[in-house]
């Protein structure tokens, strides 16, 4: 679960610490466990634990504890050197219940299995928290309790059933540590007392928000078996990656094994992850501990329950993984007054008066990004020109402009007048692509959008000029937008001294963070 805001590009010029509080840990949390509990003889038969008997519906409530240090570029597109760092402490509460969407690879009822995701009903979601000296808290909204989990090209996605997350809401859901799956750290063979088996990178995904494991060497411990139970000792270090940054995770932990319900019923971790600075993700270096307690239910509490009919509907609908249109987050600009539905790859990078800057990353590759300022308003039921801006666009774009490719007006779905001129030229001698969109409403309240891409993203961009036409609202509560500047003058970005504060000692990790 990120339990970070995200932040500024520049942390000089803003820090409004909307951190992402996504990816704040790739998997790093750890829990209390009780003390180190004595191994059993081999007085029985070596014992066969994974079994497809695993109930598909759980309740499950997580808690975890995050301290530390995150760092931050002045400008991680030119240099991802370290210009700044301030110490987090974060913590968590996730309570749900949670039907397991499981699919057969064959029409034959004993074929291999796959668990596609997850149906979710929160109880309980939120996390508060200081990053430097400014303190957040977040809480899923009532009507977004129930959520669909699904497995979506190698990541784990948090979807809405009934309306649009918003980001801290989807990285608030996030869990470090997914419970969707625990019995992939069982072992696959026939096991002692004293047995120890290593987590190969498969097992360790399905589990841990990772997008790669590069090399481990994380060895679980069969501690205790008897007939009732199985207990466990995890312990090891791994090289992966989060969304292209590279990231180091060691580990130590409990987990306990109910072999009557045939579920891991409890876990408990602690990590400590060190991490790049990413172009969309401060860099980390931050000790974590999580509680889970995962008991079977009966039946739902307040999760519908599904018949086989609905659960091969769910999982028709996400056969293929999830709808791009599933994929929006609610996007707010407090500074501008205004909101939009983007994809997540579009994150809102400054927010401060006057303007607002977005950046689309995928796998820590920047694709594009989006100025937004606030213009001058205009006389009620008066309206800028096709022409008038088509002008407007030359002159600002002078000698980089090549030429003007394509310009359009229309009425968006709110009601806004949207003109839209794109172009196309050089920066520096590097093919670029322009988006120019300028909204008004009848009021005369207005605002300028202006994308930047090279031209070689045109493919990775995907239109994302459009959806943001198509879903942008101006906010009823929107500022005022009395400017001293003149017309086609940019607006000044306000400038704040990063604050002196003390840094988090990270302890060394050990096996006394479980007691």
């Amino acid at each position: 679960m990120s339990l970070s805001h995200s932040v500024s590009s520049s942390p000089e010029n803003d820090l409004n610490f909307h951190f992402q509080r996504r990816r704040v840990l790739a998997g790093l949390f750890a829990g209390s466990v009780i003390s180190a509990t004595t191994g059993f003889a081999r007085d029985i038969d070596p014992v066969v634990l994974r079994s497809d008997a695993v109930p598909t519906l759980h309740r499950v409530r997580m808690t975890v504890e995050v301290k530390g240090n995150v760092s931050l570029a002045k400008n991680p597109i030119a240099s991802r050197d370290i210009d700044l760092r301030m110490p987090m402490k974060t913590e968590a509460t996730l309570d749900f219940e949670q039907n397991r969407m499981v699919k057969r690879n064959t029409s034959d009822s004993a074929g291999e299995m796959e668990i596609v995701g997850s149906r979710r009903y929160f109880h309980e979601a939120k996390s508060s928290g200081t990053i430097g000296r400014r303190s957040f808290a977040h809480e899923l909204r009532n009507q977004l309790r129930e959520i669909d989990v699904v497995r979506h090209e190698g990541k784990l996605l948090t979807v809405a059933t009934d309306a649009f997350l918003e980001r801290d809401e989807s990285e608030l859901l996030e869990t470090p540590v997914d419970s969707t799956n625990l019995e992939a750290w069982l072992p696959m063979e026939a096991v002692m007392v004293g047995d120890q088996y290593t987590l190969e990178a498969p097992e360790l995904l399905e589990v841990l928000p990772l997008s790669s494991v590069d090399s481990s060497n994380v060895v679980v411990k069969v501690t205790e078996l008897d007939d009732q139970a199985a207990k466990f000792e995890i312990k090891g270090q791994l090289d992966g990656s989060v969304e292209g940054v590279l990231t180091r995770v060691r580990l130590v932990g409990k987990m306990n094994f109910d072999r009557e319900s045939s579920t891991c019923d409890w876990l408990a971790l602690a990590i400590h992850e060190t991490r790049g600075v990413g172009l969309a993700e401060p860099g980390l270096d931050v000790s974590a501990t999580i509680k889970m307690i995962r008991k079977p239910l009966d039946k739902p509490v307040k999760l519908p329950k599904f018949s086989k009919s609905q659960t091969q509907s769910w999982l028709s609908r996400y056969r293929e993984g999830v709808a791009d249109d599933r994929l929006y987050l609610a996007l707010e600009s407090q500074s501008l007054g205004f909101d939009a539905l983007m994809s997540r790859d579009w994150r809102l990078m400054s927010d401060i008066p006057g303007s607002a800057m977005l950046r689309c990353i995928q796998d820590d590759r920047s694709v594009a990004q989006c100025d937004v300022k606030r213009l001058p308003n205009t006389p009620e039921g008066k309206q800028l020109t096709i022409e008038a801006f088509q002008e407007d666009v030359k002159q600002t774009l002078g000698e980089q402009l090549g030429q003007l490719t394509k310009a359009q007006q229309g009425v968006s779905a709110g009601g806004l007048r949207v003109l839209r001129v794109a172009a196309s030229g050089k920066a520096s001698g590097v093919p670029i692509d322009w988006i120019f969109l300028h909204f008004s409403d009848d009021s005369g309240r207005r605002l300028l959008a202006t994308f930047t891409m090279q031209a070689d993203q045109r493919y990775r961009f995907a239109g994302s000029d459009s959806q943001l036409a198509d879903s942008l609202r101006m906010s009823s509560k929107a500022p005022g937008t009395e400017m001293p500047a003149k017309e086609g003058e940019v607006a000044a970005r306000i400038s704040t001294k990063p604050e002196k504060t003390e840094l988090q000692s990270v302890d060394p990790l050990s096996a006394s963070d479980l007691r």
